[in-house]
């Protein structure tokens, strides 16, 4: 399990289904409106100059990483999307909307970004991988070439800072 105190892993926070999201830059185009069952969404990150380095070369970056899983009702099956071990073990879809899921989200990202060290449980608390939740949400260490089939992960990497 990585330690928080003694190393500064990426802390991920997933939203399944909500993608990796940011604010879009205060001289952006303002978004077309959402439709009114779905909350409104950030603009995702840009790609990443990762996408450019030979698969070679990312088998060699190694990330620390942790995250905390948040579900909603309206995913098309309960397996978790991001998972690096054939994870199939998840709870049943809780009975939470995506906005609500997004909410919560959100809530539990402000509460590790005002004191990262509790982080782990936070994961412990919220996290709805059951694989991860009991190690603080630790991942372990993950080569960049292990999350190529989540390029929207690596591009949130790409601009995010350890802590």
């Amino acid at each position: 399990m990585l330690d928080p105190s003694r190393h500064r892993p990426y802390l991920l926070l997933f939203a399944l289904a909500l993608s990796c999201n940011r604010a879009p830059p205060a001289d952006a185009a303002p978004a077309p409106s959402p439709a009114p069952a779905s909350p409104a969404l950030l603009m995702p990150y840009p790609q990443a100059p990762w996408r450019l380095a030979p698969p070679a070369r990312l088998g060699h970056v190694v990330l620390g990483l942790s995250q905390i899983l948040i579900r909603h009702d309206g995913l098309q099956s309960s397996s978790v999307s991001f998972n690096l071990g054939d994870w199939t073990a998840v709870p049943p879809l809780p009975a939470r909307s995506r906005g609500d899921a997004l909410a919560l989200a959100q809530q539990i990202a402000e509460r590790a970004s005002s004191d990262p060290g509790q982080f782990s449980e936070l994961a412990r608390r919220y996290s709805e991988d059951l694989t991860s939740r009991e190690e603080g949400g630790a991942l372990g260490g993950v080569t960049a070439l292990q999350l190529e089939d989540w390029p929207q992960v690596l591009d949130a990497l790409a601009v995010i800072r350890p802590g």
